[in-house]
């Protein structure tokens, strides 16, 4: 093995052991990680292509791989705005049972006063229990946890897009999106979210409803609905749940 692999493959080990879990071998460890690095390499495309088609780049105020504090741990998030108090969770594929703990700190920062976008894939496979608990978040915060349903043509050409042009990342400070002060007063919530209802923040997309919306089928996730959007200076088109 060669010296990064060594360390990294050390590190590895090291953490297994402590959570009292049996490290996998070296051969073992290597197959997977390459399997993982692509995975995530896929699913990072695909969030920087839905962001740059969305607007929500850093130029904007975006930020890629942000993380809010809970009581349960730290929750990275694929993108946030930190003054709009406003995340997204992109899934390229399957859903399994490691979403859970996702949704289980999305929950606190919901509480929190902020709006949480997951957006999947059509006829992507959800755990049962991941599906129950969707459920429950959009029972309590039906406006402000939304399940975004795209089409697989879809996310292959925004993965394309981000794999063309890949969003740059931050570091330090501004991945901490609790520096945005989330237990601050709820007229502070308003004015924010008044502020990006304006265009201060992030302007609402132009919304462009098909000639016959009732051949849509709703998406494979509880509460999901589809409908086509376009930025008005963007070809492009996507789907989002209707307001």
């Amino acid at each position: 093995m060669d010296g990064d692999d060594d360390e990294r493959y050390q590190r590895y080990k090291a953490l297994k052991t402590a959570a009292g879990k049996e490290p996998r071998e070296y051969r073992d460890w290597q197959v997977a990680s390459g399997k993982w690095a692509k995975s995530r390499d896929f699913g990072n495309q695909f969030r920087d292509g839905m962001c740059q088609e969305l607007g929500r780049t850093v130029e904007r105020g975006w930020v890629t791989e942000s993380y809010y504090r809970t009581r349960d741990g730290k929750r990275f998030h694929d993108s946030a705005i930190i003054r709009g108090r406003h995340a997204m969770e992109f899934k390229a594929g399957n859903i399994g049972r490691e979403a859970l703990d996702q949704l289980k700190k999305d929950r606190h920062a919901l509480r929190d006063g902020w709006t949480i976008e997951w957006y999947t894939v059509e006829g992507a496979k959800v755990d049962k229990e991941v599906q129950e608990k969707i459920r429950e978040l959009q029972s309590r915060f039906p406006e402000r946890f939304r399940i975004i349903t795209v089409t697989r043509e879809q996310m292959m050409r925004e993965r394309k897009q981000g794999q063309r042009k890949p969003l740059p990342t931050r570091r330090g400070n501004e991945r901490n999106i609790n520096s945005a002060n989330v237990n601050a007063p709820n007229a502070n919530v308003r004015a924010d979210t008044e502020a990006t209802s304006a265009g201060n923040i992030d302007p609402p997309l132009c919304r462009i409803r098909l000639p016959n919306p009732g051949t849509l089928r709703r998406g494979s996730l509880p509460g999901s609905r589809r409908e086509m959007w376009g930025n008005p200076n963007s070809p492009a088109r996507s789907v989002v749940p209707q307001s």
